[in-house]
């Protein structure tokens, strides 16, 4: 009797495995060359909410928007570039929140207490303006690499 054949391992179909990364990890990639070319539609900021856990309101005050805009923002197919610039940059922190506190609950208690080495308030209140974002990221690198004060 002949030797039968092994199959070869190599014929295998390529099956593409594709691993779903975040919505801010996403977000935190966007180069500037990609703002006025990519479309992101207002469903992206569901993403965000649910990735997050701040509420819609708090989303409509990052994008300086009321709420009323903020409502039809969710229903455009595409975000304007301001809106795509501050979700960005709320992403890369948020990343970098992750990255320090090694956890997304953890992350998301740490923004919701009150916090002596920011003056006492919540960290989440920071979140708002830009000078309260590079505070947070300050925060962040104290934490980060074990700075404390």
């Amino acid at each position: 009797m002949g030797k039968e054949e092994e199959p070869n391992k190599l014929a295998e179909p390529i099956v593409p495995y594709l691993a779903r990364t975040s919505t801010m990890i996403d977000l935190s990639m966007v180069a500037a060359k990609d703002l006025e070319s990519k479309k992101y539609n207002g469903k992206l900021l569901n993403r965000v909410q649910e990735e997050t856990g701040l509420s819609l309101q708090d989303l409509a005050s990052i994008l300086g928007a009321s709420k009323s805009k903020f409502y039809e923002m969710l229903k455009n197919q595409r975000l304007d570039v301001k809106s795509v610039d501050a979700l960005a940059d709320l992403a890369s922190l948020w990343n970098h929140g992750l990255k320090a506190l090694n956890d997304k609950s953890t992350l998301i208690n740490w923004l919701q207490t009150p916090n002596p080495n920011l003056g006492g308030i919540k960290p989440h209140e920071l979140l708002f303006t830009r000078v309260g974002r590079r505070e947070l990221t300050d925060a962040f690198n104290r934490i980060e690499f074990s700075i404390y004060g």
